[in-house]
């Protein structure tokens, strides 16, 4: 998972009772704003004037090895294009190159495109990568225009 796929280290003596161990649950960047906000006492739910924001509170996995069922990753830098969702993930190399598709529960190092031989797998994540693609357009000539 080139560049998708690294740590994260959290020193917190007095929230974390289980130090010292990894989890496995997939985050992102995405996901520190809602755990500050909730670690702060407040919830998404408060924000007012813009579009959901994206991510998860990570709290709940700070003190366990939990795994949830969590919204899809989206990526879109560089020209580059990738959706995680559960243990799948398409990605391109290059824009307007074709899709690749992974299975990261057996191929965690990308190295078996999947796209040929599951090609409903890889159309439902390529419809999921182009709703969440227009969910953050719509979101940004929203609060462009307030």
């Amino acid at each position: 998972e080139g560049g998708v796929s690294t740590p994260l280290v959290v020193h917190w003596p007095a929230g974390i009772k289980d130090q010292g161990r990894f989890r496995k649950m997939n985050s992102h960047i995405v996901d520190i704003a809602p755990t500050l906000l909730e670690l702060a006492g407040g919830a998404p739910s408060e924000l007012t004037g813009h579009g959901e924001a994206p991510g998860i509170s990570l709290l709940p996995f700070l003190n366990a090895d939990v795994q949830i069922k969590r919204p899809p990753l989206f990526f879109h830098h560089a020209q580059k294009n990738a959706l995680r969702h559960g243990d799948w993930k398409i990605t391109t190399i290059d824009q307007g190159e074709a899709w690749e598709l992974y299975d990261l529960s057996a191929d965690r190092g990308e190295t078996r495109n999947l796209a040929r031989e599951n090609p409903a797998k890889l159309e439902e994540m390529i419809q999921l990568w182009e709703s969440q693609r227009e969910t953050i357009v719509q979101q940004i000539r929203k609060d462009s225009v307030q």
